[in-house]
C-alpha cells in the first residue's frame, strides 16, 4: 500500500473511490461510459416514421420498454446485454435533482451475461435527467458504488444531429476521479439488417472519449427509425474493436424467432401451486410441520402480493412496483432483476427455461430465467393479473379482457384466444389436454388445450377467483367468493358434488391422496373426502384472520397462512395443529414448496424460507425502540463510525460530530455525557466507568462517563481512525499522518507517553496477545507492551483496518508483494501460516472467529463477507451483500452479524454462509459501524438512527 487517505472514504454517495475489481482501470471506464450513452440511446430512440426535433418523441424510456443485444468482446468471447427502461428509483429522483433544472429522472437497468470474456454477470443503472430537449447522463450505479458524473454528460440533445466531425459536440466531466473530455458527432447515414433479416437505413453517430490519464477509446452506434440502437462499436486507440453490439430483439420489434439455445438456459418447471394441475400439494414428501422454523428472512424494499415459485436454485418474486427478481435460496443479492411497466400482482410460470408473468401494462412477458434476458412480450386489452401456466410448448394465461390465450411458449405467437362471457380472474389449471378457469360470472370453463375450443361450462354459486385444481382422479376442485366447493368432472363437467360453507373462499384448494383442503376469509380451515365430499375435520382459527393465501399440502402436514402472518401448521388427517408461526408482516402471498423448505413473502416485503430439519435455526429482529441523533454538534457529520458499546445498562454511541450519548438500553432515553466538540471515529475502548476515546485531531481522551468529566486528555497527533485497545495498565493507539502512522501507548491513570514506534505505512486497532501488542505496519510487526521493543515482524502486509487475533493466531487482510491478500500468523512468532492472494481488497473490517466451526470472517470492500478454515486458509464460502462492507463484523453462537454500507444488517450462519435473517430499517443510508450484539439484543446503526432490536429465536 503506497499511500493511505487522510480521512475516512465516502461521507456522502457522491464521494466514490476508483472501481477496485477486475473491471480495471481508467479504459474500463471509458468504454461503460460509451456503453452508458448508447444504451441509453437503445432504450429511448423511438422514431414515428422521422427525427423528430422533440426529445418526448426522440425519446421512449417508459419502464418495461427493453433491448437485448449480443455483445462480442475482443478475442471472440461473447454475451448478451438486456437494457431495462425501469421506474426511477428515489436515487435516481435525487440524481436527476442534482443535475439541476428540474429534471425529470430516468433510469435504465443494463444486465450482461459473460462480461468482458470472465464468465461473470455484470449489472449497472444509469440515471438520467431530463430537462426540456435535453437528456443529461448524471450517475452510474453497480452493485455497491455509485458514480456521479460532474457535470452532467449530455446523452442527447438536439444539436446533436446537426453536428458534424467538423463541428461536433464537446465537453469535459469528472467521473469518479477520472477526468474526461468528449467529443460526438453525426457521421454520414448507412443501411443495416435487422434481426427481421431485412435492411433499413441507420443513422451514425460517434463518440470520442479522452481521459486525462489512460487511453482514449472511440465508440460508434447505429440507430434504426422506430426502433432505436441496432449496433455498437468500441474501439481503443489503435483502432481495435474491443467490444461490439448487435440487436436481438427489442419491445418495439415484433416478436421474432430468436436464437434460444445460446439464451436460454435448460431449466426445472416452476408453477403457482406448485404444478399446472394447480394441486397444491405434495403429499408424498416429508415434513415436520411441528419443527418448522423461519430459517431465512432477506427484507427487500418491496410490496409482495404475488406468490414466489422455485427452480434451479432461484426464487422468482414479483413486487407491486413491476419487478421480477431472481434470488438465490439463503443469499442476499438478486441474481438478476427484470421491470415491467406495470405492477406485478401474481407468480410466474417457469417451463424449459423460460419464464413467464403478466403485468397491470397488459403485457405477458418472456424471460430466460437463468439471467433475466428479455425474450418477447405480447399484449392484451387489459390488466394481466392471474398466474400463468405452461405445457406441451404452449403458454396459457387469462385476462381481465375476458379472454383466455394460449401462445407458442418461445416466440409468443398467438395460437388461439377463448372469449368468456365475463372477465377471467382465475389462473388456469391444465391437465389431460383441457384448459380451466374460473370467471367473475361464477363460471367455470374448460377448453381444449390446442385449440381453445370450448369442452363444458359449470355454474357455482359466485365468482370463481381463486384457481382450480385438478386432481389426479380426473376431479376439477374449485371454489367461489359465495360459499361453495365443487368437485366438477373435468371430461364432462358435471358436478359431482359440492360443500357449502358459511365464508366464501379466495384461495384455492389444495388436491391431496383423499382429502382435498380449503380455507376460507372466515378464518377456517377444512378438509373433505374427494370421493363424496364429506367433511373430514374443520379447524378454526383464534384470531380468525382471512385466508387469502391458498394451503399448501406437504406430507402430512397442511400449512394455511392468514392474512395477519400467521402460519399454522395443521396434521392433515386429523386437522390437530402442530405449530403457529408469527411471521412478521401481512400475508396473502401462497407458500410454495421447494423440496426443502417453504417460501414465503409479505406486504412488508419479506422473503421468508422456512425448514424443519434438526439444524435448521431461525432468528427474528424485532424493533424494540430507537433514538435519532439528532441534535447540536453531531448534525455537522451525518455518518456514524464508531461501533456503540455497552456500559452496564446503557448503551454508548459516539457520532462524529462528538457529542457522546449514553441511552439506556430497555428505554432507549436518551442523556448526553459530554460534547468533545471534536470528530469521533474511532470505537471507544470500556473499562469500568471509563471511556477510551480517540479524535480525528489527534486527542486521545479518558473519559469519565458517569460524571461526563476527562480525567486527562494526550494529544499524539495524527488521524484515529481505529479503536484504542486497553489492559490494566496502558491505552494503546494507532494514529495516521498522511502516509506515516505511529503507534503510541499511553499510561491508563494519567495519560502520559510511554513509548510510540513509527511506521511508514499500515493502519488498524492494535490487538493484544499475552505480553504483545500487535500491529500493521510495513509488514504485521510485534511490540512488546511495556517498551514498545519489536519483538517479531512477518511477511510483508500492510493492513488497514483489518487486523484481530483469535486464539493463538493473527488475522490479517491488506497489500502484500501479490497485491491484495489475506493472512494467518502465529501470535507469538509472526511466522505465516497460510496466505490467500487476488481474492479481495479486505480494508476497515476486522475478522471475527467462530470456534464452533472454526471459521475465519473477513470483509471486503466490494460487498463480499469470507470465510476461511482458520487452520488451513480454505475459502468455505463468500457471501454477497448489496453494498459495500466496512464495519466489523461480530460473532455470537455461530451467527455473523455486520451492517452494509447501505445500513441494512445481516445475520449469516458462520458456518455454512446461509443468510438467517436481516434487518432493513429504511431507505439506504450511508452506514460504517458495527453493529453491538448481546445475549438477547442486536443495536445497529441505520444512518444515524440506532435501533434496538430483540433477538429471539424463531
Amino acid at each position: 500500500m503506497d499511500a493511505l487517505p487522510d480521512a475516512p472514504t465516502r461521507p456522502n454517495p457522491a464521494l466514490r473511490r476508483t472501481r477496485e475489481s477486475w473491471r480495471g482501470p481508467s479504459a474500463i471506464v471509458i468504454s461503460l461510459l460509451g456503453l452508458a450513452a448508447c444504451v441509453c440511446l437503445a432504450a429511448a430512440l423511438s422514431l414515428a416514421g422521422r427525427w423528430p426535433t422533440e426529445l418526448d418523441r426522440y425519446f421512449a424510456l417508459d419502464p418495461g420498454d427493453t433491448s437485448v443485444f449480443r455483445v462480442t468482446y475482443a478475442g471472440g468471447s461473447q454475451g448478451l446485454l438486456t437494457a431495462n427502461a425501469v421506474h426511477p428509483s428515489a436515487a435516481s429522483v435525487s440524481y436527476a435533482t442534482l443535475a439541476g433544472d428540474q429534471g425529470r429522472p430516468a433510469q435504465v437497468h443494463s444486465h450482461y451475461t459473460n462480461w468482458q470474456g470472465t464468465g461473470q454477470a455484470y449489472v449497472r443503472d444509469d440515471h438520467y435527467s431530463v430537462s426540456g430537449d435535453h437528456l443529461l447522463l448524471v450517475a452510474q450505479e453497480e452493485l455497491i458504488e455509485t458514480y456521479l458524473f460532474d457535470p452532467p454528460v449530455p446523452a442527447w440533445s438536439p444539436q446533436l444531429l446537426v453536428a458534424t466531425a467538423g463541428t461536433p459536440i464537446e465537453g469535459r466531466t469528472r467521473f469518479g476521479e477520472v477526468d474526461l473530455r468528449y467529443t460526438s458527432w453525426r457521421a454520414p447515414d448507412e443501411t443495416v439488417r435487422l434481426p427481421d433479416g431485412r435492411t433499413y437505413p441507420a443513422v451514425r453517430l460517434e463518440v470520442d472519449w479522452r481521459p486525462t490519464a489512460g487511453p482514449p477509446s472511440h465508440s460508434t452506434a447505429w440507430y434504426v427509425t422506430g426502433v432505436g440502437l441496432v449496433q455498437m462499436e468500441e474501439h481503443n486507440s489503435a483502432g481495435e474493436i474491443g467490444q461490439r453490439l448487435e440487436l436481438l430483439t427489442s419491445t418495439r420489434l415484433p416478436a421474432a424467432e430468436l436464437p434460444l439455445a445460446s439464451m436460454v438456459s435448460a431449466s426445472t418447471e416452476a408453477f403457482f401451486r406448485e404444478d399446472p394441475r394447480r394441486s397444491g400439494a405434495h403429499p408424498n414428501a416429508s415434513l415436520e410441520g411441528s419443527r418448522l422454523t423461519v430459517a431465512y428472512r432477506l427484507q427487500t424494499d418491496a410490496a409482495y402480493t404475488a406468490s414466489a415459485v422455485f427452480a434451479n436454485g432461484l426464487i422468482y418474486v414479483a413486487d407491486q412496483s413491476g419487478r421480477m427478481t431472481a434470488q438465490a435460496l439463503f443469499q442476499s443479492v438478486p441474481r438478476w432483476q427484470f421491470e415491467a411497466g406495470g405492477p406485478i400482482a401474481a407468480a410466474a410460470a417457469v417451463d424449459n427455461g423460460i419464464l413467464y408473468f403478466g403485468a397491470a401494462d397488459k403485457y405477458l412477458y418472456a424471460l430466460d430465467s437463468a439471467q433475466g434476458q428479455y425474450l418477447w412480450r405480447y399484449r392484451i386489452n387489459d390488466n394481466i393479473a392471474t398466474a400463468p401456466v405452461a405445457a406441451e410448448n404452449l403458454v396459457y394465461f387469462g385476462g381481465e379482457d375476458r379472454t383466455l390465450y394460449a401462445l407458442q411458449a418461445s416466440t409468443g405467437v398467438e395460437r388461439w384466444r377463448f372469449t368468456a362471457a365475463s372477465r377471467l380472474v382465475s389462473a388456469p389449471a391444465v391437465a389431460d389436454g383441457r384448459v380451466v378457469i374460473g370467471g367473475g360470472d361464477g363460471v367455470l370453463y374448460a377448453v381444449e388445450a390446442e385449440s381453445g375450443e370450448l369442452i363444458w361450462r359449470a355454474a357455482l354459486d359466485g365468482p370463481v377467483e381463486a384457481a382450480p385444481a385438478i386432481g389426479p382422479d380426473g376431479a376439477v376442485y374449485a371454489v367461489s367468493t359465495g360459499t361453495e366447493l365443487a368437485a366438477v368432472d373435468l371430461l364432462s363437467g358435471e358436478i359431482l358434488w359440492s360443500a357449502v360453507s358459511r365464508f366464501g373462499y379466495s384461495a384455492s384448494p389444495a388436491v391431496g391422496i383423499d382429502h382435498v383442503f380449503v380455507a376460507d376469509v372466515g378464518g377456517r380451515v377444512r378438509a373433505y373426502t374427494r370421493s363424496d365430499g364429506r367433511l373430514a375435520w374443520d379447524w378454526q382459527s383464534i384470531t380468525e384472520d382471512p385466508f387469502a393465501a391458498s394451503p399448501l399440502l406437504v406430507g402430512n402436514s397442511l400449512l394455511a397462512v392468514d392474512t395477519g402472518g400467521r402460519l399454522y401448521a395443521l396434521e392433515a388427517s386429523t386437522g390437530l395443529l402442530e405449530a403457529e408461526i408469527v411471521l412478521g408482516g401481512n400475508v396473502t402471498a401462497s407458500p410454495y414448496w421447494t423440496g426443502e423448505a417453504v417460501l414465503l413473502t409479505t406486504h412488508s416485503g419479506d422473503i421468508l424460507a422456512l425448514l424443519a430439519g434438526p439444524d435448521a435455526r431461525g432468528i427474528r429482529l424485532t424493533p424494540a425502540w430507537q433514538y435519532t441523533l439528532d441534535a447540536g454538534a453531531e448534525l455537522s457529520e451525518a455518518t456514524v463510525y464508531a461501533s456503540p458499546v455497552q456500559m452496564g445498562d446503557e448503551i454508548i454511541v459516539a457520532p462524529r460530530g462528538g457529542v457522546v450519548r449514553a441511552l439506556d438500553t430497555s428505554s432507549g432515553a436518551s442523556r448526553i455525557i459530554t460534547d468533545l466538540y471534536a470528530g469521533v471515529l474511532a470505537t471507544p475502548a470500556v473499562k469500568g466507568r471509563m471511556l477510551y476515546l480517540g479524535t480525528e485531531q489527534g486527542a486521545v481522551i479518558a473519559l469519565d462517563a458517569v460524571a461526563g468529566t476527562a480525567k486527562w486528555e494526550t494529544q499524539v497527533g495524527g488521524l484515529i481512525r481505529f479503536g484504542p485497545a486497553v489492559d490494566d495498565q496502558t491505552v494503546y493507539v494507532h494514529t495516521l499522518t498522511g502516509s506515516q502512522s505511529s503507534v503510541h501507548a499511553l499510561d491508563l491513570a494519567t495519560g502520559a507517553e510511554a513509548w510510540s514506534a513509527p511506521f511508514t505505512t499500515g493502519y488498524s486497532s492494535p490487538a493484544l496477545f499475552e505480553d504483545l501488542v500487535i500491529v500493521s505496519g510495513e509488514a504485521i510487526t510485534a511490540l512488546d507492551r511495556r517498551t514498545g521493543a519489536q519483538v517479531w515482524r512477518g511477511a510483508p502486509l500492510a493492513a488497514f483496518g483489518t487486523l484481530a487475533v483469535h486464539g493463538d493466531a493473527v488475522y490479517a487482510g491488506g497489500t502484500g508483494r501479490e497485491g491484495f491478500v489475506f493472512a494467518a500468523l502465529d501470535a507469538r512468532t509472526g511466522k505465516t501460516r497460510w496466505t490467500r492472494s487476488g481474492a479481495a481488497n479486505f480494508i476497515f473490517g476486522r475478522p471475527a472467529y467462530d470456534p464452533a466451526s472454526g471459521t475465519v470472517l473477513v470483509p471486503a470492500s466490494l460487498g463480499q463477507l469470507w470465510a476461511f478454515a482458520a487452520e488451513t486458509g480454505e475459502v468455505r464460502w463468500q457471501f454477497q451483500a448489496e453494498s459495500g462492507l466496512e464495519s466489523d463484523v461480530v460473532v455470537q453462537n455461530g451467527v455473523a452479524f455486520f451492517t452494509g454500507r447501505s445500513g441494512l444488517l445481516y445475520a449469516v450462519a458462520a458456518a455454512s454462509g446461509r443468510l438467517i435473517s436481516s434487518f432493513r430499517a429504511g431507505a439506504d443510508l450511508e452506514t460504517y459501524a458495527a453493529p453491538l450484539v448481546t445475549s438477547d439484543r442486536v443495536y445497529s446503526l441505520h444512518g444515524l438512527t440506532l435501533h434496538a432490536l430483540d433477538l429471539e429465536g424463531d
